[in-house]
């Protein structure tokens, strides 16, 4: 492929960030060499700690050494909220020099259900940005990251564990998906945990799994949950509290999002008419003890309180990535509008 043929504006976007990372690392090794990011041709920015003029002065240097550059720019709809601040941007990337490859990472995630089912940013505040690169012809490429089917887990926990040098036991990967879930940068961390702990001498096996990894945050989130499920704001937030000891606020906002996802996929098959548990964690791939707590908890949360509810999630995150609350702040506000979504709601299910 020319120069003038090789795209030079990639926007990543979704919630399967190690799926993006590994993207980009490929990226970088085909346009840079065997180095990749270790080039002097490698530049990574944050829009929530470098400004505009940063860029702009990143994009348009030559590169050095070599015949292009790559540029990584993290959360770019942190600063791009105002139509004058679009249209700047968007002149940048239209005046981008061939030699420069600008890359937009955009953590984004998937709404299931409702009206605004899609990607919640880029369907929101970033769809213009979205459509930009859609547009641009071979200048942009658009590429999404969803987690992975609940069912593919334990094969991409094989793939990964083979990847950073060491083997897990097919056991091993169904226990690790059934606690972790489709949570790729969760499920990434505890493997690296479990092949250290392991030495990468032998394959981790399913007893080493249950050793080491819990559901982390899952047993207190699911108590957050019962607490706005019944309406107790009071009780909810102390829940939060404890949480917040043990997480960081953004990871914590993905665990949250996580268990409502579950509670919505588990209404949705209650709705369908399936009652048995059994059945019901079999195709949420989780424990029979998860599902159950599921499907009770799901009985009192009728399908339009689970929409209203990722609407409010899609808000919190949104307000998180763009600066507009302080992490901490945005999730107590978010439990107190999800305990008065409770309380104004429809009347659970029965039966």
């Amino acid at each position: 492929m020319s120069e003038a043929a090789e795209p030079l504006v990639y926007l990543l976007y979704g919630e399967d960030v190690p799926g993006m990372q590994s993207f980009l690392d490929a990226l970088a090794h085909r346009l840079l060499g065997e180095q990749g990011a270790k080039d002097f041709n490698f530049v990574r920015l944050d829009a929530q700690k470098e400004d505009e003029e940063r860029l702009y002065a990143e994009c348009m240097t030559l590169p050095f050494w070599g015949e292009r550059r790559l540029v990584v720019y993290a959360n770019p709809l942190v600063r791009l909220r105002s139509t004058q601040a679009q249209k700047r941007f968007i002149q940048l990337l239209e005046g981008l020099p061939v030699t420069t490859c600008l890359v937009l990472w955009v953590e984004d995630h998937w709404i299931p259900t409702g009206r605004d089912k899609g990607w919640a940013l880029m369907r929101g505040t970033g769809k213009w940005l979205f459509d930009w690169v859609t547009r641009a012809g071979h200048r942009g490429v658009e590429k999404a990251f969803p987690f992975p089917p609940l069912n593919q887990m334990p094969g991409w926990i094989l793939q990964q564990a083979r990847a950073l040098g060491g083997t897990f036991t097919p056991e091993a990967a169904n226990t690790l998906a059934s606690l972790v879930g489709n949570d790729t940068y969760q499920a990434h961390q505890e493997i690296l945990k479990l092949l250290t702990y392991v030495d990468y001498r032998r394959p981790v096996s399913g007893d080493d799994v249950l050793l080491l990894t819990a559901p982390v945050g899952h047993a207190n989130v699911f108590d957050m949950t019962g607490a706005v499920v019944q309406g107790d704001a009071k009780r909810a937030l102390r829940h939060l509290e404890v949480l917040l000891e043990e997480q960081d606020p953004v990871n914590l906002l993905a665990l949250i999002v996580r268990e409502f996802r579950l509670l919505l996929l588990a209404r949705e098959l209650l709705e369908a008419g399936e009652s048995e548990v059994q059945a019901i964690g079999e195709h949420l791939k989780v424990q029979d003890f998860v599902a159950r707590r599921l499907v009770d908890t799901a009985r009192h949360y009728p399908l339009p309180q689970l929409e209203a509810t990722y609407q409010q999630l899609f808000e919190t995150d949104l307000a998180i990535k763009s600066g507009l609350l302080e992490p901490r702040l945005a999730l107590e506000q978010l439990v107190v509008n999800l305990v008065g979504l409770r309380k104004a709601g429809p009347q659970p299910m029965r039966g």
